[in-house]
């Protein structure tokens, strides 16, 4: 009974170019009886309600919150039933929906799903399901006619030919699921991995259907959680595989708030980066109620770090699994950690300023060049460049990669940036780079924003605009992906490449708690993990690193071990500077030494 149930569609989008394809009011009951069971469920509502307060109260158990709600919840069901009835009253005076084509084939459809359900034979069953696949596209083509969509109607012929639907009608196709229950008990789904670069033509469609949830740079499957939603019914279940991405990414924020705000997680399970899949994916399960969730819900969180455990799920949930407030899912970005570890997070974060406010929101990243062959020379390609021309050096830059800064000390490869920002306008008066450049032009000039005419082929991608003048001042440096957060201090105006940050300061005392251990335990619980133990050290999550306040005095004595260990980096003596340093940073915190065994992972 099913199978015409089987479909293909966009799911994500019911409209077609903006088009309406077909009027709600063709499928659902007439608005009498619409509103008169509005109302019964309103009044049964109500009752509940009542009964739940007497309960309560009778038995003591009535808290001064649970109270406020529930009088909050009463007072909403009877400003609704005052709505309906003073609907029900006007109902009469509506001028009933005309028996226009589009009527006409809704209600056949409406006909032809009850004989298919009733129906045993397989022919005649067939002959129906053709008939009722027939009738949807006519339905839609009637709706165009009447709302005089001409342009439209001729692109759905077009569709209609090709047997594609870059939509999906979920109340046409569903539509005693919505008018008889509200939305479905359950949904189920693992959301296509596209990568929001990959979804462009999509996005101005997406941003119409999903309004204010919209996000320009997230990926497709965060989409799906709020289609997936709005197609429950209140107290449906939704349950997801779907990347784990969305818990700690900056275009996760809306899904976060979605999921732990309109919806009740019940279970949370984090695969990380194991081979779910045979892609590298970072699957995660999430299984929610929709519904708001109480105050004091919790919800089953767990963390699976070893491939041997996907072969023992129950086994592993039991072991691993532990409870955790709902409230602990903030909308900033979620930690899956035991209460301890969570607690511990919450302290940190009210023992200083967030980095971004302390530095004033004064973080860069690094340089993209479109070709680094082009743009990155060595020492000799430098130095004969610079023999040819001498004021080639006003162009040249030392450069760092990512991969070149470690703790406290960067391990430069002698390379150096040909640095040409956008509309230069002066590359003549620099003949050597000019013709060192163009054994590159075919390749320079087949970049994206090239093409477009953005910018000329000898000047480079992305050249940090509003801010290279920052890569000549003293500054602190990181990469992008690391295992271990590790920062540099540097004073030679290294400019550096795009898998790395700067942050201008000579502030040495702020270089020493960012490569304390404290610093370590927060951004490892913040950022995800990525493939073979690395994570993100991206500016989201930095900006967010808690810096305590120190007196001059406080801040000196880690000056004093920073200096020591920037004078030689490789001296045996660093762990021991290190540890008086890690040790001092815990108590600028006022940690205790419970806390310092769960920073230190003890």
């Amino acid at each position: 009974n099913l199978d015409y149930k089987i479909m293909q569609g966009n799911s994500l989008l019911e409209e077609f170019e903006g088009v309406k394809l077909f009027d709600d009011k063709l499928i659902t009951d007439t608005p009498m009886d619409e509103t008169a069971a509005l109302i019964r469920d309103a009044k049964k509502k109500q009752t509940l309600l009542q009964r739940e307060y007497f309960r309560l109260k009778a038995t003591g158990i009535l808290t001064p919150f649970k109270k406020q709600a529930l009088e909050l919840d009463l007072q909403d069901q009877a400003d609704l039933l005052k709505r309906l009835e003073k609907r029900a009253a006007k109902i009469g005076e509506e001028i009933p929906l005309f028996d226009s084509e589009a009527k006409q084939k809704a209600d056949e459809i409406k006909q032809l799903h009850k004989e298919f359900f009733e129906s045993f034979q397989k022919s005649r069953k067939d002959a129906i399901k053709a008939r009722i696949e027939a009738l949807e596209w006519e339905l839609i083509e009637a709706t165009l006619k009447e709302q005089r969509k001409t342009d439209a109607l001729q692109r759905i012929g077009e569709w209609k030919r090709a047997n594609i639907r870059p939509f999906f009608l979920w109340k046409f196709h569903f539509a005693e699921v919505f008018r008889e229950k509200g939305g479905f008990d359950v949904v189920i789904a693992n959301p296509p991995y596209v990568r929001q670069e990959v979804i462009r033509p999509l996005k101005t469609d997406l941003a119409k259907a999903f309004g204010e949830f919209y996000c320009g740079t997230a990926d497709l499957y965060t989409y799906f959680y709020k289609c997936g939603l709005d197609l429950l019914k209140i107290g449906g279940h939704l349950c997801f595989i779907a990347p784990n991405k969305f818990m700690r990414a900056g275009y996760g924020k809306n899904t976060r708030t979605l999921l732990a705000g309109a919806a009740t997680p019940k279970i949370v399970i984090d695969f990380g980066d194991l081979p779910i899949f045979d892609a590298t994916t970072y699957p995660s399960i999430l299984l929610v109620e929709k519904g708001k969730p109480e105050a004091a819900a919790k919800t089953l969180v767990a963390t699976f770090t070893d491939s041997a455990q996907l072969e023992r799920l129950d086994e592993t949930l039991s072991a691993v699994g532990f409870s955790m407030p709902i409230n602990a899912l903030k909308a900033e970005g979620w930690t899956l950690e035991r209460p301890d570890v969570l607690a511990l997070m919450e302290k940190l974060r009210k023992a200083g300023r967030p980095l971004g406010e302390y530095v004033q929101g004064r973080f860069y990243r690094g340089v993209l060049t479109g070709l680094n062959e082009a743009f990155v020379v060595d020492e000799a390609t430098r130095s004969r460049l610079i023999a040819e021309d001498p004021k080639s050096a006003d162009l040249i830059k030392p450069w760092l990669r990512g991969r070149d800064i470690r703790k406290w000390k960067a391990e430069w490869a002698g390379l150096y940036l040909i640095y040409i920002p956008w509309h230069f306008g002066k590359i003549d008066e620099y003949p050597s780079i000019k013709k060192h450049l163009a054994q590159f032009k075919s390749k320079l000039k087949k970049r994206g924003a090239t093409e477009q005419g953005r910018y000329e082929w000898y000047e480079l991608q992305r050249y940090a605009a509003d801010y290279h003048w920052e890569f000549e001042k003293p500054k602190i440096m990181w990469r992008h992906f690391t295992t271990v957060p590790e920062f540099i201090y540097d004073e030679a105006s290294r400019f550096s490449n795009d898998k790395s940050y700067i942050l201008p300061t000579d502030d040495l005392a702020l270089l020493g708690i960012l490569n304390s251990r404290v610093t370590n335990f927060f951004i490892r619980q913040i950022s995800p993990p990525v493939r073979g133990g690395f994570m993100e050290m991206r500016i989201i999550f930095m900006e967010q690193l808690p810096i305590p306040s120190a007196t001059a005095a406080q801040k000196t004595f880690i000056i004093d071990r920073v200096r020591k260990i920037l004078a030689d980096p490789d001296s045996p003596a660093v762990p021991s500077w290190e540890a008086e340093n890690n040790n001092f940073v815990y108590n600028l915190y006022g940690l205790t030494d419970g806390e310092i065994v769960l920073i230190e992972g003890k």
